[in-house]
């Protein structure tokens, strides 16, 4: 497959991103807050807070993340890239519990959830690659 294709795809994927996650939270708050609370309310409200957990925390862990002199010797890669291996796991893996989570939620809120979740776990698999 074209390289070019691919990264379209994928950046195409990471803008609806931010879309599916504000059509999610103003569905949830403006729709579903009048509806009775059953087990797909939140199993919904789960599966939203955290993809946008998992959104929220990237730029903090970017932040967080050891320094790193690319200019010379490139001082720090290997405590910079263990750093962000180890938030790496434990966000897609509720990545993927919220991915699985989003085929229980509202029929209407499983392709922006589902979407939402595939694109932020690029984000964060992208995070760590050079």
């Amino acid at each position: 497959m074209n390289p070019r294709i691919e990264n379209d795809a994928l950046a195409i994927l990471i803008l609806l991103s931010p879309i599916g996650l504000i059509y999610s939270w103003w569905f949830f708050l403006a729709r579903m807050r009048k509806s009775p609370w059953l087990w797909r309310t939140y199993t919904t409200l789960t599966s939203i807070l955290i993809v946008s957990l998992a959104g929220l925390l990237l730029p903090v862990v970017a932040v967080l993340s050891p320094h790193v002199e690319y200019a010379g010797d490139y001082a720090g890669v290997p405590q910079q890239l263990a750093f962000l291996t180890a938030w790496q796991r434990p966000i897609l893996r509720a990545l993927a519990v919220a991915f699985f989570l989003s085929f229980l939620a509202r029929p209407r809120l499983i392709a922006p959830i589902a979407v939402a979740c595939v694109a932020i776990a690029a984000l964060w698999l992208e995070l760590t690659m050079f």
